[in-house]
């Protein structure tokens, strides 16, 4: 982790943001809709990009490629956990893209 003030307190945040996104993911289906304020695809760009930028601002260059890759892990993990969900939930392969 790159040497910042309070690094632990910037870590616990980010996995508090991501901790939101999984348990907002994976949401009932109707609840989720109603939740969202713009459309599908949009939200999954901007909640993985603000997830991407927190983390990669937090480690140094050597780190970025395995961060990404975790990220694009959750996604996937995420798509498959909505697929097989029975809550008005499903995967989607564009969501991953």
């Amino acid at each position: 982790m790159l040497p910042l003030a309070h690094s632990r307190l910037w870590f616990c945040t980010g996995i508090v943001l991501v901790a939101g996104v999984v348990i907002g993911s994976l949401m009932p289906g109707d609840y989720a809709e109603k939740a969202m304020v713009w459309n599908d695809k949009s939200t999954h760009a901007l909640t993985y990009l603000v997830l991407a930028l927190w983390f990669l601002g937090l480690y140094p260059r050597s780190r970025h490629l395995r961060i990404l890759g975790l990220l694009f892990g959750l996604g996937v993990t995420i798509e498959f956990l909505q697929a097989s969900m029975p809550l008005g939930r499903q995967g989607d392969v564009a969501d991953v893209i």
